[in-house]
């Protein structure tokens, strides 16, 4: 009768460590926020970057052009987090199926 080990061995050439769909999806997320949000700091560092403030005192819209952006800035952070949420319930919900 042959012995049996009390330990596994692992081959670990045989492992894969390729990421699931759904961490795909989540950096795709991601990076799409990155470059949404990029692109929008960028449009407001020019609108009220030190140099043209000067020029943009009479214009009636300056204002409400930035207060917009801002706006439109702190909904897509708020988003990133509901996708961050999303994504850690969805690990936790596979970790508490596993154990």
């Amino acid at each position: 009768m042959p012995q049996e080990s009390a330990y596994t061995s692992w081959d670990l050439r045989s492992m894969t460590s390729e990421p699931s769909s759904a961490v795909k999806i989540y950096i795709l997320f991601l990076f799409v926020v990155w470059i949404v949000t990029s692109v929008k700091l960028i449009g407001i560092w020019r609108m009220a970057g030190p140099f043209p403030a000067q020029r943009q005192r009479e214009n009636p819209a300056y204002e409400s052009l930035l207060q917009s952006s801002a706006a439109s800035l702190k909904r897509w952070i708020r988003f990133t987090g509901f996708g961050w949420g999303i994504f850690a319930l969805k690990a936790f919900t596979i970790f508490a199926t596993d154990c």
